[in-house]
Parts: structure tokens; sequence; C-alpha cells
């Protein structure tokens, strides 16, 4: 690995800035040319073929994010053209994306459920903003512009007594008065900056504070469960979620891939690396992270799939834990890479996409700065 990197600073105009790159599919990234070939079809629809062939929002958001990390910009318009044609009613800037497409019953391609997904939507703002730079595209600007005054005004909320933060979506996730369901998966502190540094009159700076204190309050035993529950007055308790149970699971171990990937100058870092110490008092009786881990800290199920090695790869390098990490990233290396570059079957989905995540942030394809901002390697051509 080259120790002096020559990189792009793409998240605000700077005088003398480098040229932009020009976009043109040249291989910047390679796991992720690969990896497209098995997850992205013609159309530039993400496809879980382990779940029925569906496609989500989430799926469209981190392809667009691949993407434009990998200088694959035909790729991107494909993607950005389905999700809008498709998810939005032919325009995100007047409507929020569905999360969820699919085989209808019936046998038709189509939305089978309406309601949006604000992670997704919250990463397809923060992308599109910054290919308008990258690629000195107004239309991308501008979109992003529409589509993050469209979040603020609908998933954006104040929980009483609390402040600022993402709801899962527009609607929903209100089991009853005063209680609103939240998962701190949703909101990646450096996405959050990110959009506060392009729409400074937005709500991402007061978001952006109460990210730590959800993180901590979602991870009572140092495991940040999938869903908490606000109660207005009294906090965040356990209950009710979905799924009738609070559990640090599938969801959940996002909250360390995007921890671990948190510039050191970020603030709010320290208060959420030590909010979920959990994975380290794991690891010193057990190889692995186990897929379902209750709030108090119990194991539920010990099976721990790929996504959890690749989500953790950033986490244990952010703690310098060396060891742990030369054997997560080995995985990695045996069940991504190998079977990859001999032409066997691709990665599952959730596996593939936070593998890409973990990897290309590890591999310096990209990474984010200290105010959210997005930065590029653009030495990696093949």
């Amino acid at each position: 690995m080259m120790t002096r990197r020559e990189v792009m600073m793409v998240s605000l105009p700077a005088v003398g800035a480098p040229p932009r790159p020009s976009g043109d599919g040249r291989c910047v990234w390679p796991l992720w040319n690969s990896l497209a070939e098995f997850l992205v079809d013609g159309q530039g629809r993400m496809i879980d073929h382990s779940a029925g062939d569906r496609t989500t929002s989430e799926g469209q958001s981190y392809g667009l994010f691949f993407a434009l990390a990998g200088n694959d910009r035909r790729r991107f318009d494909r993607i950005l053209e389905w999700t809008e044609n498709n998810l939005a009613g032919g325009d995100l800037g007047s409507r929020l994306p569905a999360w969820l497409f699919g085989k209808s019953p019936g046998g038709a391609w189509t939305i089978l459920d309406g309601n949006s997904a604000s992670d997704a939507d919250l990463w397809i703002a923060y992308v599109l903003y910054h290919a308008g730079q990258i690629w000195g595209e107004a239309r991308y600007t501008e979109l992003a512009s529409r589509l993050a005054s469209r979040i603020a005004a609908e998933e954006v909320v104040d929980l009483p007594g609390f402040g600022l933060m993402l709801a899962p979506g527009a609607r929903g996730f209100r089991p009853m008065a005063g209680v609103t369901q939240c998962n701190a998966s949703y909101v990646p502190l450096q996405v959050v900056h990110g959009l506060a540094r392009f729409d400074a009159g937005g709500p991402w700076n007061g978001v952006a504070a109460n990210v730590p204190k959800l993180v901590k309050a979602s991870a009572p035993a140092g495991f940040p469960v999938d869903w908490v529950a606000h109660h207005a007055g009294k906090g965040f308790q356990m209950a009710p979620v979905p799924g009738g149970v609070a559990v640090s699971s599938y969801d959940a171990v996002r909250v360390y891939l995007w921890a671990g990937m948190l510039d050191p100058g970020t603030p709010g870092r320290m208060e959420i690396l030590r909010a979920i110490p959990g994975p380290l008092t794991r690891f010193r009786r057990t190889k692995w992270l186990e897929s379902e881990i209750l709030a108090d800290g119990r194991v539920r199920r010990a099976d721990s799939p790929l996504s959890f090695a690749a989500a953790l790869v950033p986490y244990l390098a952010a703690h310098q834990e060396n060891v742990t990490l030369f054997r997560h990233k080995q995985r990695l290396e045996a069940e991504v890479l190998a079977p990859l570059n001999h032409r066997q079957v691709a990665p599952r989905y959730y596996d593939a996409c936070l593998s890409l995540f973990a990897l290309g942030w590890s591999e310096g394809v990209y990474r984010f700065d200290a105010r959210g901002g997005l930065v590029l390697d653009r030495r990696r051509v093949c």
C-alpha cells in the first residue's frame, strides 16, 4: 500500500482544488466493478438475490455511494434514474423514495411498501451533493438540495426532552401517543455532518449533536440494539420496538461500521466509541461477534454472518485491535475476494455491501474528513 496518496477533497469547493475526474468509467475500484456485475442489473437496479430479487432504497443509496467512490458515472446515472423513476414517481425532489420494490403476489414487479426509509434518503442526498461537485453537475446538487429539504420536512422529528432526530420513515414508527421508535444505524454521524456543510439552514447540526446520545441510549450493555423507543418525558426505553424484543442484530451492526470510519477529529466520535465497547469484551471469549445479542448483553443467537465481520473492520482499526482486525480481514479475503478472483458465486447482498464499505475504507479508496466530507483517492486506476 502506498504511504502517500494523492487524494481529492470533494466536500466543499476550494480555490486551487485538483481537477475533477471525468467519471468516464475508468476502473478505480476493482472490487466494486466485480461485485456490481452481480448486484446491479442493466437498468441500474440493486438486486437482493437472497430475498426474492427485491430492491430497497437502502440498496440503491449504497449503490450510488459505491459508484461515486469508484468513479463509475455510467452506472451511477443508471442507478439514480432507476431509483427516481421506480421509487419516487419520477422526481426525487418531490417525493421520498419508497423503500421496497419487488414481485407482487400477482407476479407484477412494483412498489410493495410505499413508505420511505430515512437512512437511504440521507445517503442519497449526501451522495448527490458530493457527486455534483466531483463531476461538476449542477443537476445532482439541485436534486440533493430538494431531497434534503424534503427529508428535513418529513423525516426529522423533535423528540420532547431530547431534541432533533431522524425518524425511521415519513410514516409509522409511532406505536402510541408520545412514543417514537428510533434506529441508531440510520444516522451515520459523518453523513449528518456532511449534510450540515451543504445545507447550512437545515436541521443537521441539531441531529448530529444528538447522534452520540442516541447511540448511548441504544447500548445499555455496550451493544447497540436495532431499535429503541423514545417516550416523551421519560427518555429512551427498550420497548415497544419492531419485532417485540430489543436486540443487537443486522441493523445495529452498522453502528460499529459507521463509528469506525469516523475521522478522529469528528465531534462526537469518542462518545460513540465509548458507548459501544461490547464487541471488544466478546472477543476475549469468542472469535466472531454473534448475530443476536440482547440489550442486557446475553447472546440469543450465536452464528456470525459475513456482514458482521465486514462491519467490524473499521471499528477494530479505530481501537487498534490489530490481531482481531487481521483475523476479520482474512475472513473477507477468504469469503469475498477469493471467490470473486476465481469467478465463483458472489457474496449475498448485505454481506457484499458491508464488505464494500469496509474494504473501500480500509484500502483508502475513500475516507470521511472530520466534518463529514468525502475524501476520494483517484490514483487507484487499473
